[in-house]
């Protein structure tokens, strides 16, 4: 996938784990605090945090002790697995999360899901989103 993606729009991929984990006002997508945020599991890479800093100088991530983690996976699905995946391609994201989210909470992964969404199009990819359970 990385082969047809200018910089800028790898910047998303790498970007995109991180996002769901942590909640920080200066990064894309962000909605609030109270936001669902957390991937078990998850350490983000030095890429990762690079590109962090890129929007937000003072980015430090932070590793914290999460009891609750309502993210339970990122998923690539589609075209973006398979020999059709081109330039011209759409980026389809599973989104999955606990089931037990209450309705607010869903409103706004819903919300964070969507501006990112618009985010990738200023970066010319076409990315969709779909929470799953």
């Amino acid at each position: 996938v990385r082969e047809f993606l200018q910089i800028r729009q790898q910047d998303f991929l790498h970007l995109l784990p991180l996002l769901f984990h942590q909640n920080h006002p200066l990064l894309p997508g962000f909605v609030s605090l109270e936001t669902p945020a957390g991937i078990p599991d998850y350490m983000p890479n030095k890429q990762a945090i690079e590109v962090a800093r890129q929007f937000s100088k003072g980015f430090v991530y932070k590793r914290k002790a999460l009891r609750n983690y309502p993210i339970q996976g990122i998923y690539l699905m589609g075209s973006v697995g398979s020999m059709a995946f081109s330039k011209d391609s759409d980026i389809d994201i599973w989104l999955c999360h606990q089931a037990d989210l209450p309705a607010v909470a869903l409103e706004e992964l819903q919300q964070k899901a969507l501006l990112l969404e618009q985010w990738a199009s200023s970066l010319k990819l076409e990315v969709h989103f779909f929470l799953q359970l």
